[in-house]
């Protein structure tokens, strides 16, 4: 079982990160033109940076948030919807 448990963990990790790192490419090909533009002006590739980094954090941000208060939700409608009476539960 802990096997299972471990590869089912690995997995999600896997997701998460490809996940990520899609997200980071979305939001810097949505901003390519802008990034040019400012290279061209002579902003140093630091504030570029920073930039993408400030937009990609509040993304992540504003998941992580949404993440937590589904998965707390969720845990208080399945721990309510789990509760059996100790005499129907089966014994092993």
């Amino acid at each position: 079982m802990a096997l299972l448990s471990g590869f089912f963990s690995g997995l999600a990790l896997l997701l998460t990160a490809l996940g990520l790192y899609g997200l980071m490419a979305y939001i810097v090909t949505q901003r390519t033109h802008e990034i040019g533009i400012r290279l061209a002006r002579g902003a140093r590739q630091g504030s570029i940076l920073r930039l993408v980094m400030r937009d990609v954090t509040l993304v992540l941000v504003s998941g992580i948030a949404a993440g937590t208060l589904g998965q707390s939700g969720s845990r208080a409608s399945f721990s309510t919807c789990s509760m059996a009476s100790p005499g129907t539960m089966p014994e092993r």
